[in-house]
């Protein structure tokens, strides 16, 4: 959060100056007030960052003769005049790909093919991006970009990556920062690295993504021998059988050789504090019969869809309806078992259109349907329905029995649920804990992200349960009033799930942090929180925690190919088991080792210089270069060390004055190497250095 990272350096800086940026004014009042030598922090959010005025077509209307009718031969006989979009420049009119002229204004930006000059112009000019301001006329004024949340730039050409990147080339030194660097795939990496890493460029073009997944990472070809799909050599009359490539989970252990010259890992107890105690556990819940048989009977119909457009003798339309359903099956699998409390209908979209999905119902299902005034069609097609379970649903029962436990030992929850859309499930979860004297609260969809933690203080003691989806905590928030979070339905995105999984688990914390996985035996709910244990496996492999039990390395980035994951293991008959998940962040947070603990300060009060022998000495004042602002584009809260109420990492760099004046503290100057030797195997939250600093020293304070 913005404000959290401008108040922190309040605290931690003697006599800075640090101000939220949310404007152009903000950021030109800024430059103004700064004066050489001053110390100064400007904080910004990657949303401001990357947000433009938006464009809109910029075209003339010019009337033009049309046929609108033809004799036989096929001469006009008959015209109309209509306005046609023209460039305003030169007058020509507005052609698609094949010349012919459009009737509409262009949806997209484009340019006239007489004169190049473009057919859109910019408007909203309140609003501009505040990097591309920064770079084009601020290049070199910041001296620092401290990127919190790295890991969300990983994108190839994403508006947020592009702003970022416009940073990185406005300052000298960055300073990435995330706790979650990998989401399972090697691809997650390559962009990143590509706009800090000069060598990765050398070696790789913007466009070779699947050529360094070929290095480091896991490719899966299919051949497809499908007849309908062949194609045939014009001259010889060979088969040519498709062949699609795509990147699966994994990573090899050759990517360290791109990420051990700027990259460290390091845990919270690395540091020297003492958290309390962490664990996991999932609790299988057994389906009640009615709610069991609803699910085999909606798994079973669906996936029968799916199963005749499989085959290798299936035709293209039972293809085409395989395909649709592939999500539908998914989605409904996933959601209907904590949902089965109301009435749904199954609706999919076979021709494009989102109709309800029919089947021909027994009769037991036909008196229900008259009950609710439906009948079957001519051909005995109905809507597929899914009635209410009315009793019987223990993991509402479990989560009512979990609350009352921990409440009982002053224990306050998070409750995490992924249906907040439109199958929203939070009110009813809300109703039943409130049936059972506990008092839950809905975190607000309409509260903006920088009220929300104020929101949740205000509030927290009159909070026994709070509801949310994890996205909406994901980054920003120590919520160490909690102590216990319930992960009622998973979330399936690695990022926003190890995040979600952290927020009670802060300095700060007082007590025992448990996390707890309710999911219901053999469903795909449990198939897909197995998958996420593999992702996880993979994830601390490059972290290098647990690399032993590391082996299974089908992890995954994203909530989408997560998902495609999961039906590719399901179609192919596999059986997965959550096994795997429990345990895997504990290694990560071991209580740390009382004897030496290392503390990472920054120090940029006396700065020093680097001799060959690697030995700092003091700088002379007279070649101090003058300090220069700071930038931080912040994604999320990192607290300051010396505090004990927050978290961060740093590295300090020489060359200039830095970042964080910390006067009188007894320093060791260290080379990377001699810095590895000291603190050991270093684990968690990860930062980069980028740009010339590679080969800077760190400072360790050493108490």
């Amino acid at each position: 959060m913005t404000e959290k990272w401008a108040r922190e350096a309040r605290d931690v800086i003697p006599g800075v100056h640090a101000q939220v940026v949310s404007s152009l004014a903000d950021l030109q009042a800024f430059v103004q007030r700064y004066r050489r030598g001053d110390k100064a922090v400007a904080v910004l959010s990657k949303e401001k960052a990357k947000l433009g005025p938006g464009w809109r077509a910029a075209v003339s209307w010019r009337p033009r003769r049309i046929a609108v009718e033809h004799d036989a031969s096929g001469r006009p006989i008959a015209a109309a005049v209509v306005k046609l979009p023209a460039c305003p420049t030169c007058g020509a009119f507005v052609c698609d790909k094949e010349g012919v002229p459009l009737r509409d204004a262009p949806t997209k930006p484009l340019k006239c093919h007489a004169c190049k000059q473009p057919l859109y112009e910019f408007h909203g000019f309140r609003r501009w991006p505040l990097s591309d301001y920064i770079k084009r006329h601020l290049r070199g004024f910041f001296q620092t970009l401290i990127a919190d949340e790295f890991h969300v730039f990983k994108g190839a050409a994403t508006d947020q990556a592009e702003s970022y990147h416009h940073l990185v080339l406005s300052t000298k030194y960055t300073l990435n920062l995330t706790g979650t660097l990998f989401g399972g795939k090697a691809s997650d990496l390559f962009w990143l690295r590509y706009r800090i890493d000069p060598a990765v460029r050398r070696d790789y073009a913007f466009d070779d993504a699947q050529r360094w997944a070929e290095h480091y990472g896991r490719l899966e070809r299919t051949f497809n021998r499908n007849d309908d799909d062949l194609d045939y050599g014009a001259y010889n009359a060979k088969k040519r059988y498709v062949v699609n490539t795509k990147e699966i989970p994994g990573i090899s252990p050759a990517i360290f050789s791109r990420l051990l010259q700027s990259c460290i890992f390091v845990r919270i107890t690395d540091l020297g504090y003492a958290l309390p105690a962490y664990r996991e556990e999932i609790s299988r819940i057994e389906m009640a019969s009615a709610q069991h048989r609803q699910y085999q009977h909606l798994h079973a119909t669906l996936y029968e869809v799916i199963e005749r457009g499989i085959g290798w003798n299936a035709d293209p339309h039972s293809r085409h309806q395989a395909r649709v359903m592939l999500s539908v099956w998914l989605q409904n699998c996933l959601s209907r078992p904590n949902a089965c409390f109301r009435s749904e209908t199954v609706h999919w979209s076979p021709d494009g259109e989102r109709i309800p999905f029919t089947t021909q119902p027994d009769d037991e299902e036909t008196e229900r349907l008259a009950a609710l005034g439906i009948a079957p069609d001519d051909e005995g097609n109905a809507p597929y329905i899914l009635h209410p379970i009315e009793d019987g649903r223990p993991k509402e029962e479990e989560l009512i029995r979990l609350a009352q436990h921990e409440l009982r030992h002053g224990r306050k929850l998070i409750l995490g649920v992924r249906q907040t859309g439109t199958r929203d499930i939070q009110p009813h979860l809300q109703s039943i804990l409130a049936q059972a004297g506990i008092r839950a609260v809905i975190l607000p969809d309409s509260l903006p992200p920088a009220k929300r933690e104020t929101w949740i203080d205000a509030r927290v003691h009159d909070i026994d349960v709070l509801i949310t989806n994890p996205k909406k905590i994901e980054t920003g928030l120590d919520l160490i009033k909690f102590a216990t979070i319930i992960c009622y339905e998973t979330e399936y995105s690695l990022f926003t799930l190890w995040q979600f999984m952290r927020r009670v688990w802060r300095l700060g914390q007082t007590q025992p942090v448990k996390v707890l996985f309710l999911v219901y035996q053999h469903t795909l709910e449990e198939a897909a929180l197995a998958l996420i244990g593999e992702k996880m496996k993979a994830t601390l492999l490059l972290y290098g925690d647990n690399a032993a039990s590391a082996i299974t390395a089908d992890a995954d980035a994203g909530e989408a190919s997560l998902l495609n994951e999961l039906a590719n293991r399901i179609l192919k008959g596999e059986q997965l088991t959550a096994d795997g998940i429990t345990g895997l962040l504990a290694p990560a947070i071991t209580e740390p080792q009382d004897q030496d603990p290392v503390r990472w300060r920054w120090n940029l009060h006396h700065p020093t210089r680097t001799r060959p022998g690697g030995i700092g000495h003091r700088a002379h004042p007279s070649r101090h270069r003058a300090q220069r602002p700071t930038l931080v584009l912040a994604a999320a809260h990192r607290a300051h060390l010396p505090q004990t109420q927050g978290q961060s990492t740093a590295a300090a760099t020489t060359r200039r004055p830095t970042l964080f004046p910390r006067p009188h503290h007894r320093l060791i100057n260290v080379e990377r190497r001699t810095l590895e030797r000291r603190t050991g195997a270093l684990v968690g939250t990860c930062f980069h250095v980028a740009k010339p600093v590679l080969r800077s020293t760190f400072y360790v304070q050493k108490e």
